[in-house]
């Protein structure tokens, strides 16, 4: 009656008091563990389900209840064996079903779950948590058009469902209706104000906005809420970066292990450095998240060297070549190898992402780039003879980032926004856009005078010496911007209304790349106005790289 009721805690004694009486009572040690489990202490409640178990062998509740406690701590192939044992037990068990839905769900199998809860919602079609997981497994697979239907339809059977109003926004701030998607995030915080995950939500739609204060403040409420919400704490990070709060930031950032996926963010057998001295010492740096990322602390490469370090360094083949020609490393290593990191010679490890905070970097300290990259001349030859007969002013341009990002969509635009370009005079644009689907020549703006070599481009090596090769880059925020300014060439960076962090706000340059230019949005999706300004700029410039050339034959 306790436990019903929610006083979990006063429950206890009464559970403990009967199993006193009688040690074997498998429904006492069930019901004690659903107590424990309420109150956060799995692997004790844990304990109990597998002993009630023990003394009756058919208890088909506490095979669930076990199967849950394997799902919260997100062991899921344990949960899936021990729903498999209730199902065999008791085959027509919709709740266990549905949490072997879960259980799929969390081993990625979303075909299989999705395929679970249509089963469970044949059986049972007044299910909201059903059709609210199976949104999530549909919206996990990119399939926002079969999700949004399943939290409306979980939401229409229970108005008061906070998860699926928070999904819901979810869906809405993915197909960039912002609007709608603050109201779910609000209306799902009006349910439960201590949603912790919603509120952290809302805080990123003041942060869309350039409301920095307001998106912190959501921040920081989540994270009082649920201390440990990685995302609030990854969100919270991002926005002092953004403002150029580095101090803080830093340190906030170091939980994007928590929340990115991949090997980088494994457990390393050996310290962590933390900036010391290194005397000799290998040290391990992992490359991680972006390409873009990797290129931008390169830099910090040759201070690590300066503190004695041998630097071992990670990469993935499309940088290979390139960071062959690199300042600052001695050894480099193929991811891979984090797959086997007791075959590794090391002393200390530092994610590459770190490095900023272990240099203690702010604002004015950002280490000069320098030149870090030294193309040989056979490689820039060869790229030289394919430009050298184009007396144009040359332009490389990059319009899509990766689709697999989940901000690829705010921050990319269509390469039919460079046609307002092609009406100015000796212009040729260069391809730079490296992407595993060739390009439909059928987009290209047909008054546009494009050079496309991208089944020549085999990597970044090869990026990097066409570069060298044009007498400017245009680029949306992609890996592009970040080699340009890498190797000090002219990079005008296009740039949505919420930039991503290393840009800051409002301001036309970068502390990081010297030879940058920002041109940044008015409003949400708006790049017309951007390109509006790009082509005055490069009006400009045409005009003051005709009056140089004039002067030089009339000298």
């Amino acid at each position: 009656a306790y436990r019903e009721q929610g006083h979990y805690a006063e429950s206890i004694p009464w559970y403990q008091q009967a199993l006193s009486r009688k040690p074997d009572f498998a429904q006492a040690e069930n019901n004690l563990g659903l107590a424990l489990q309420s109150l956060g202490r799995l692997d004790e409640a844990a304990q109990l389900y597998a002993s009630a178990i023990q003394h009756e062998p058919n208890f088909v509740e506490a095979y669930n209840n076990l199967g849950n406690i394997c799902n919260a701590k997100c062991q899921f192939k344990e949960a899936l064996y021990y729903y498999e044992q209730a199902l065999r037990l008791r085959p027509n068990f919709i709740e266990v079903q549905y949490n072997l839905g879960n259980a799929l769900q969390g081993l990625e199998q979303f075909d299989a779950a999705i395929e679970i809860y249509q089963h469970v919602l044949q059986e049972k079609p007044d299910f909201p948590p059903a059709y609210n997981n199976m949104g999530l497994a549909f919206q996990t697979q990119g399939k926002l058009d079969a999700a949004k239907p399943c939290f409306e339809k979980a939401l229409q059977l229970k108005p008061d469902f906070w998860e699926a109003q928070n999904n819901l926004g979810a869906i809405y701030q993915a197909q960039e209706d912002f609007k709608q998607a603050t109201l779910c995030y609000s209306r799902a915080i009006e349910l439960n104000p201590h949603y912790a995950e919603a509120i952290n939500n809302r805080g990123f739609m003041f942060q869309l906005e350039g409301k920095m204060p307001q998106a912190i403040e959501y921040y920081h409420h989540a994270i009082q809420l649920k201390p440990d919400a990685a995302g609030a704490h990854m969100n919270l990070a991002l926005s002092n970066l953004l403002i150029g709060n580095y101090e803080t930031g830093w340190a906030e950032f170091e939980w994007r292990g928590k929340v990115l996926k991949g090997s980088q963010y494994r457990h390393y057998p050996k310290p962590h450095w933390q900036g010391e001295k290194l005397n000799g010492k290998r040290i391990l740096i992992v490359a991680e998240q972006g390409y873009g990322d990797v290129l931008q602390c390169l830099r910090y490469l040759p201070l690590i060297q300066q503190q004695g370090g041998k630097v071992l360094m990670t990469y993935r083949p499309q940088l290979k070549r390139l960071l062959e020609y690199c300042q600052g490393i001695d050894t480099l290593l193929e991811d891979t190898v984090l797959q086997t990191i007791g075959d590794i010679n090391f002393n200390v490890y530092s994610l590459m992402m770190s490095l900023p905070r272990i240099f203690k970097t702010t604002l004015d300290t950002i280490p000069p780039i320098g030149n870090p990259i030294k193309l040989p001349k056979a490689l820039l030859q060869k790229w030289r003879k394919k430009t050298a007969a184009d007396k144009n002013f040359k332009v490389g341009i990059a319009w899509a980032s990766w689709s697999g990002h989940p901000t690829s969509h705010y921050r990319s635009c269509d390469l039919a926004h460079f046609k307002c370009l092609a009406t100015l005079p000796s212009l040729t644009f260069y391809n730079l856009q490296v992407s595993p689907t060739p390009l439909d020549p059928e987009t290209v703006p047909k008054d546009l005078h494009f050079v496309n070599y991208e089944n020549e481009i085999k990597d970044f090596a090869d990026s990097a010496a066409l570069i060298q090769n044009l007498d400017l880059v245009i680029s949306i925020d992609t890996s592009v911007a970040h080699l340009a300014g890498l190797l000090g060439k002219p990079v005008w960076v296009l740039l949505p209304l919420a930039p991503d962090w290393r840009w800051l706000l409002e301001r036309k340059d970068s502390p990081w790349y010297s030879s940058a230019t920002l041109f940044r949005q008015t409003a949400h999706g708006d790049w017309e106005s951007v390109f509006k300004d790009v082509k005055q700029a490069l009006d400009q410039k045409l005009s003051k790289s005709l009056t140089k050339v004039i002067s030089s034959q009339n000298k």
